[in-house]
């Protein structure tokens, strides 16, 4: 992605020994964001999503329910996140496909924990 900007899913310290193990680690934490699409890879997990879906982004709190990692009820929120803090939820005009070992799914809403949550909704609204 030419000219993109990339942006650091947080992973708290006491959580990245058990997600290294599905490859969470380094440059495997990243929201990366080009004029046409944002990629967010998470481990051995790597989707693109199109920009011009997306039409609204915001900072929500953390919760409990959502775990850490990768959960989806796959109809319409998706969480990839390694911590409750600086949550960023991100809304498509369109459900938007995706899978989570190997099973389909769709998402309307999609949740991060972003190291830096105000500088990827910044990096959104421009």
């Amino acid at each position: 992605m030419d000219g993109a900007r990339r942006f650091t899913i947080r992973v708290d310290l006491w959580v990245m020994p058990l997600l290294a193990a599905f490859g969470v680690f380094g440059e495997r934490r990243t929201v990366t964001l080009g004029d046409e699409a944002m990629r967010v890879r998470f481990g051995f997990w790597d989707r693109s999503f199109p920009r011009a879906r997306i039409f609204g982004a915001r900072r929500v709190g953390g919760n409990l329910l959502w775990g850490l990692g990768w959960l989806g009820d796959f109809f319409r929120y998706l969480v990839v996140n390694g911590s409750l803090d600086g949550m960023v939820e991100i809304r498509f005009n369109t459900p938007q496909s995706y899978r989570l070992l190997g099973i389909p799914g769709r998402c309307a809403v999609l949740r991060l924990s972003m190291d830096d949550p105000d500088a990827l909704i910044a990096a959104l609204g421009s």
